[in-house]
């Protein structure tokens, strides 16, 4: 319809000029001048008004609990997400408190947009190519090993050659594919190939993370550091057995899973994770 669009992020990146500014343009839509960066205000701005919301992983998947959301999800149509994958947990979430699941829009500021999805169901989790994009798997080399990556090939590059992302993916039924995390996120120490994103998702896994990052800190040896948000289950651990005991802990959901080398070294316990203007980590 004639929907407004209001948006939590920047047009200041792709995603968020296609989005906020070029879209609502081309269609004629009116468009919010300002990103909303506080909950209460897009809730209120929300329910004043039929409206589409372009927002990201980064803030819908810190959306509080708030008796506004009722109001709004009554006149808000759809939303749209990109940045990162939303986790099914977050998409649901999404549904219960906004009345809509997210488009997920996947892409990047090389290739333009490739593919969406919305997770409706657990079973709704892979990737739909756009229109006038084709994609195939590519084998790349990767540190030692050979790694399928998503290659795409479409209008929006600059030539008709095949791109290859840093992706990396497999196949699904009706010519749709899963992503698989990053290749760029397997780093080596010590000889050792060590994936950072298998040491988030074990992480998270566990009652006792909210949410954790891991990065690869490079000094005199190159060491694995984690940045953790506790559960609400895990802060009570935590204030119950220290800093030290708690690292303890989560080093055990590690021991077996991640070569020694790979299990982080630097701990930090923050109450969230920082975002820039563009909602990324």
């Amino acid at each position: 319809g004639a929907a407004d669009v209001i948006t939590t992020v920047s047009h200041q990146h792709i995603y968020g000029l296609l989005f906020n500014i070029l879209w609502p343009l081309a269609a004629g839509r009116r468009l919010q001048a300002s990103s909303l960066s506080w909950f209460e205000d897009l809730s209120a701005t929300l329910a004043a008004r039929e409206a589409v919301l372009i927002s990201s992983p980064a803030h819908l998947s810190r959306i509080p609990e708030n008796p506004g959301w009722a109001r709004a999800a009554q006149r808000l149509r759809v939303v749209f997400s990109s940045g990162g994958a939303l986790s099914f947990d977050v998409a649901q979430e999404c549904q219960r408190l906004l009345g809509r699941v997210p488009i997920e829009v996947y892409g990047s500021s090389e290739t333009g947009g490739i593919a969406w999805r919305q997770q409706e169901t657990q079973e709704h989790q892979a990737w739909t190519a756009l229109p006038g994009v084709e994609w195939r798997l590519s084998a790349i080399e990767a540190i030692d090993a050979e790694e399928e990556v998503l290659a795409v090939r479409s209008a929006h590059l600059p030539s008709e050659k095949w791109f290859c992302t840093a992706d990396r993916a497999h196949a699904a039924a009706d010519g749709k594919f899963f992503l698989g995390g990053r290749v760029d996120r397997i780093v080596k120490i010590e000889g050792k190939r060590i994936s950072l994103s298998a040491i988030e998702k074990l992480l998270m896994a566990s009652p006792l993370v909210g949410l954790a990052r891991v990065i690869a800190v490079d000094g005199r040896r190159q060491r694995v550091a984690a940045f953790v948000v506790p559960s609400e289950h895990g802060q009570c651990e935590l204030v119950a057995l220290g800093r030290r005991g708690f690292t303890r802990l989560l080093r055990r959901l590690l021991d077996h899973f991640i070569e020694p080398v790979g299990v982080p070294r630097i701990w930090r316990y923050l109450a969230d994770l920082p975002v820039n203007a563009q909602g990324k980590t």
